[in-house]
């Protein structure tokens, strides 16, 4: 099938699912959300088969800045829906699906190439395969903290009551987000820990890889200590909430201050 064919697909059904679940949460239609989940699963395959194209080449992998932001909101997308499926968390596809339809947009727009041949070595390999994980388990917490924030100003506000009571519970969403941190905290440390171990002798002769471990520690603190709060003292509300953000923030510079993953080694 030709490629902008798919291209069109993906985008169309990103944005039908988002608008079906937009007209659902005002309807409160209970029928909207199995309608968005087939697209969005319509839309997350065939952006699976147009990341496959655009990575996956003869001569290795193209790990250039647009596929692999293209990558990381795909498996976010593909996270989202399958937490939908047993949660009350579908509104987060109002912000994500319209955001990975233009990535797809951008991707056409900025063909770049920048090869790595990843399965000549295992260590990359495995190094860039966590990265995308750890990063996209802690962009769900992160889209968890503003959908979070938002039913608090709700709450607060007293508006949009019906809106309000289409959502998850607030505990039942915090607790959800610092379980959604807690995985992204063990991933983050194991991905620290390999990092330091494989790539150490790269760190004092590379200073963009020895600033951007830096931000990852900085950013795994700020979890340590999120975790922390709210196992001893309870914290919630807005310290989790802009806790979260600070440190997806953080991991967004990591990743995407160079143009890939591994760029500062290659």
């Amino acid at each position: 099938m030709d490629i902008l064919v798919v291209s069109i697909l993906a985008i169309f059904f990103y944005v039908v699912a988002a608008i079906i679940q937009s007209m659902g949460l005002m309807s409160q239609q209970r029928c909207s959300k199995p309608l968005m989940l087939c697209f969005g699963f319509g839309a997350v395959c065939s952006h699976g088969l147009l990341l496959h194209h655009w990575i996956d080449l003869a001569v290795g992998q193209n790990l250039n800045f647009f596929n692999m932001l293209s990558l990381s909101l795909w498996l976010v997308a593909v996270l989202v829906l399958v937490m939908a499926m047993f949660r009350a968390v579908d509104a987060l596809v109002l912000i994500l699906f319209p955001v990975a339809a233009i990535s797809i947009l951008l991707v056409l727009r900025f063909p770049e190439v920048k090869i790595i041949n990843a399965m000549e070595t295992p260590i990359d390999l495995f190094h860039i395969l966590l990265s995308i994980i750890t990063f996209c388990v802690l962009c769900v917490a992160g889209l968890l903290a503003l959908l979070l924030a938002f039913q608090d100003f709700l709450l607060r506000k007293k508006q949009n009551v019906t809106l309000f009571e289409a959502l998850l519970p607030l505990e039942s969403l915090e607790r959800l987000l610092f379980q959604v941190n807690g995985l992204g905290f063990v991933l983050l440390s194991v991905l620290i820990i390999t990092s330091l171990y494989f790539f150490h002798s790269y760190f004092f002769h590379n200073i963009s890889l020895l600033h951007k471990t830096l931000l990852a520690a900085t950013a795994w603190l700020i979890f340590a200590m999120l975790l922390f709060g709210r196992f001893v003292w309870g914290w919630r509300g807005r310290k989790s909430v802009n806790g979260t953000l600070l440190g997806v923030l953080l991991l967004f510079f990591v990743y995407f201050g160079s143009k890939f993953f591994l760029g500062s080694l290659h």
